[in-house]
């Protein structure tokens, strides 16, 4: 299997790549982490192992990040003698194409195509070979694992051990005949196999089918023979129970005449009883009518002596409860008296608080006033003062910068002491200077002349560090005096000082407005105050003149005792008040209750009256109607006629006991005869189905059929048995050999470590040699004469024997071998050993398809020859200048 080209669109960070693989060169994939050299590899991966429309993790992981896109990839290869081109769009419905052209062209889609490529390459790739020579990015330290089943790996090797050709002959012709009846991998059987026993298996199941209608013409035979004398003796028994359902409907009818006459006889009984119930309600309404009469008397007798009584006990009631109620009207008006002096005085106290209220406001609002000057005066210097705390620092630090700058100036100029005698002269920049005590100093700011005696003059000049000091001292002076002009101030003290009033003005804001808000407490303003103060001198004022003519109280605490008393006599009268006043609603109620006792009374001597004359009258209404003695001739006719009736409803239901309830015989008669005719209808009908069938096939052909299918049968079975021996012959021949030739590859481990060896000698020197354990992976290397295990080498050189493992496999199976692909590996490895394993990789290349990813530009530089494809941005380059391509445009 070779690759020519692959191409990936929208896969992780690739937007769209193109990759040509050489033939006969080493591929060299350079380009930084993330470039999305690994991406290609994966791809390829994906492209076999998953559908189109797969929602594997996998499939989802590749997916471009913030872009809304699908992932592509498209891959064209040879295998098997047939070239191809393979390609999948990654989504939701996926798309799926393969092109094959070669001996058979052909174009498959969807499922179909990558069902086909999957057999394609179970066909021609060795599985544990192309995993093992696919290492990506982690898998550089891990030895390939199952070579010892990779079976391209072996028959290479076999070769190689140069084995007898007639024995290979053998086994290539009994995996030939294997191959009649099973698959190689599966070992699933094939169409011959599958063909005969389909044959032989149709002819079971015609026989069976044609022996199952052989067998069901001879049940229905059968069932013919079982079903006369069964329909025979229903019919009987339908005959028996039609008589039976005709007698028990001639007694149902004689009953239903007997409940007929039961219910005359029955309504006779209730009009007789009816009767007799009426006269015997009468008897009894006249014998309660005369014991209520004698009742009423009685009762009216003692209700007139009770009411005479009762009126009586009123007439006291009424003069108690008139003497009671004149008491509680007079401890009420004290009440008044006493409530009304007490109003007053709580007016009193009111107009005391107010003469308190405004005395507290007045001084309050002094307080607000006063505030209210400072907080202005305060207010008014800080609009005027242009000192801030930001201007006050920097004027601080110009004055530090003059200071400084004037104490560096004292440190470089220059001083001229001129000493003579004292009280001689001499004249300094035209000007005459004494010398006082002998001694005169001049100091050298810019250039100085002095003239001495005797026509000697001296021209001093100051420093050039003097005149840069002077010159940078001027510039911080004005720069000084500007900032303190800016300020307002003459100089940096000053300004220190208004910058104390400053901060001493604000704080005399805030106490000023602390003052005010707390003087105004719930009020919003000064004026809200001086209003509330003028409404309380307006009531003050009007209560004066209301209550000119008495006394005021002078201070709270005297308004306050006069309040106490006057409430206490409030309180007193009013606990008098109710009390009069609860004697005499008791008394007034006890009035109300003897007045409606008397009432009531009264109207139930006028009802007892009325209701004893109505009696009275009653009966003897009654008496004129119906005398007593027709009602009693009336009583004992309708006793006697309810006694009649009573025997004759007896005699109707001993009728209807001897005759009884067919009712229920009858409906289970009648469903039974149902039933019977019902299964009598079936058995009939299923008789005669029986017999049309048995008619019908009366000509014996499909007895014949059934003896042609058995003949057919006995002949496919024998022909599948025979196929099968054969089969199973194959097999048993296959294994041997594969037994014995396992035997044989025992061997193969040397051979596949010297061809190791011979390339590992151009890298660890000639004294290399490596030993493989029975999966062939290395186990052992020898070192400078010593055998040292795999696990105890160091981490390069192990990744150094695994690459030239996998390189020694790849070169034992190239006829038949798959591309061999290290994606970043040989990263523990020094410098000589990977210039080595670069050029062994490059002569490995002419006989393997071998493709190097690394993120090392000119890392495997000694590899020739080479083709290196550069993944840096929008184009790449060959080293030999052979071509050119589109690559990985990147994210």
């Amino acid at each position: 299997m070779r690759y020519h080209r692959v191409t990936v669109r929208n896969f992780r960070g690739i937007s769209d790549a193109r990759v040509e693989f050489p033939e006969g060169r080493l591929l060299v994939i350079e380009g930084p982490n993330e470039a999305g050299k690994s991406s290609i590899v994966e791809a390829i991966r994906l492209l076999f192992d998953f559908t189109a429309a797969s929602n594997a993790e996998e499939v989802r992981r590749v997916r471009p990040l913030g872009r809304d896109a699908d992932p592509e990839v498209e891959l064209e290869f040879s295998i098997g003698g047939r070239r191809c081109r393979y390609r999948k769009v990654f989504n939701r419905r996926g798309v799926t194409e393969l092109e094959v052209s070669g001996s058979s062209e052909a174009v498959y889609s969807g499922r179909e195509a990558h069902d086909q490529a999957r057999r394609l390459l179970e066909e021609a790739v060795d599985e544990a070979l192309f995993e093992s020579l696919r290492v990506l990015q982690g898998e550089s330290l891990v030895t390939p694992g199952g070579l010892s089943k990779s079976q391209r790996l072996l028959a290479a090797l076999d070769a190689a051990a140069g084995s007898d050709p007639a024995g290979e002959g053998l086994f290539e012709r009994a995996k030939k005949e294997f191959g009649r009846y099973y698959t190689e991998k599966q070992e699933r059987e094939t169409d011959e196999l599958q063909a005969a026993r389909k044959i032989m298996q149709e002819a079971q199941q015609q026989v069976a089918e044609l022996g199952a209608e052989v067998r069901a013409l001879e049940e229905k035979a059968e069932r013919v023979r079982q079903l006369e004398p069964e329909v025979a003796k229903l019919r009987e028994r339908v005959r028996e129970l039609e008589t039976g359902q005709r007698e028990l409907g001639a007694r149902l009818e004689a009953r239903r005449e007997a409940e007929h006459a039961e219910e005359l006889a029955r309504k006779e009984l209730e009009a007789a009883e009816a009767q007799l119930r009426q006269v015997g309600e009468e008897v009894q309404r006249r014998a309660e009518r005369g014991r209520e009469a004698e009742r009423l008397a009685r009762e009216l007798e003692s209700l007139e002596g009770e009411l005479a009584a009762r009126r009586g006990e009123l007439a006291e009631l009424e003069g108690e409860a008139r003497a009671k109620r004149e008491a509680a009207n007079a401890a009420e008006k004290q009440f008044e008296t006493a409530s009304a002096r007490a109003k007053t005085l709580a007016d009193d106290l009111n107009y005391a608080q107010e003469l308190l209220q405004a005395a507290q406001m007045e001084r309050r609002l002094q307080a607000i006033v006063e505030a209210e000057e400072r907080r202005e005066a305060a207010q008014a210097f800080l609009a005027g003062c242009r000192v801030t705390p930001e201007l006050l620092k920097r004027v601080e630090e110009a004055e530090q910068q003059v200071q400084r700058t004037e104490a560096q100036l004292r440190a470089v100029v220059v001083q001229v002491e001129v000493e003579g005698p004292a009280g001689a002269a001499v004249v300094v920049d035209g000007e005459e200077r004494p010398l006082e005590r002998g001694l005169l100093k001049v100091e050298v700011t810019e250039e100085r002349r002095i003239d001495l005696p005797g026509g000697f003059a001296v021209v001093v000049r100051p420093s050039q560090s003097q005149g840069l000091l002077e010159g940078r001292l001027r510039e911080r002076r004005e720069e000084l005096e500007r900032l303190l002009a800016q300020a307002g101030a003459e100089n940096a003290q000053e300004a220190r000082e208004l910058e104390q009033r400053r901060l001493a003005a604000r704080q005399e804001v805030e106490q000023a407005e602390r003052t005010i808000h707390g003087q105004l407490m719930d009020l919003p303003n000064r004026e809200d105050l001086e209003g509330r103060l003028a409404r309380t001198r307006g009531r003050i004022a009007a209560y004066r003149a209301t209550h000119a003519g008495r006394t005021l109280p002078a201070t709270i605490e005297e308004a306050r005792r006069a309040k106490e008393t006057g409430d206490a006599e409030v309180e007193e009268t009013r606990a008098a008040a109710e009390a009069a006043e609860r004697a005499a609603r008791e008394a007034e109620g006890a009035l109300r209750g003897a007045d409606a006792a008397v009432g009531e009374i009264a109207k139930r001597v006028e009802r007892s009256r009325g209701l004893l004359e109505r009696l009275r009258a009653e009966a003897e209404q009654a008496e004129r109607e119906r005398p007593s003695a027709r009602l009693d001739e009336e009583l004992a006719a309708a006793r006697g006629a309810a006694a009649h009736a009573q025997r004759r409803l007896e005699e109707v239901r001993a009728r209807l006991a001897e005759i009884g309830d067919p009712g229920p015989e009858l409906e289970r008669v009648a469903s039974e005869l149902e039933t019977g005719k019902r299964r009598l209808r079936e058995a009939e009908r299923e008789m005669d189905e029986a017999r049309g069938a048995l008619r019908h096939a009366g000509d014996g052909t499909l007895q014949a059929q059934l003896d042609e299918a058995r003949s057919r049968l006995e002949a496919a079975t024998e022909r599948a048995e025979r196929v099968e021996r054969k089969a199973e012959a194959a097999r048993l021949l296959l294994r041997t050999l594969e037994k014995h030739r396992e035997a044989a590859q025992r061997m193969y481990g040397p051979l596949l470590a010297e061809r190791m060896a011979e390339l590992g000698r151009r890298v660890f020197g000639e004294d290399f040699a490596v030993e493989l354990d029975a999966e062939l992976a290395p186990k052992r290397r020898r070192l400078n004469g010593t055998w040292l295990d795999v696990k105890d080498l160091s981490v390069g050189a192990r990744e150094q024997l695994a690459v030239l493992h996998r390189a020694a496999c790849a070169a034992a199976a190239a006829r038949d071998g798959v591309p061999f692909f290290l994606d970043d590996a040989l990263g523990w490895s020094d410098e000589q050993r990977l210039e080595e394993i670069a050029r062994v990789l490059a002569e490995l290349a002419s006989e393997v398809q071998v493709v190097v990813l690394t993120c090392q530009p000119g890392r495997f530089a000694a590899a020739q020859p080479a083709e290196v494809v550069q993944i840096a941005g929008g184009r790449t380059g060959a080293t030999d200048g052979t071509r050119e391509g589109t690559q990985p445009g990147l994210l």
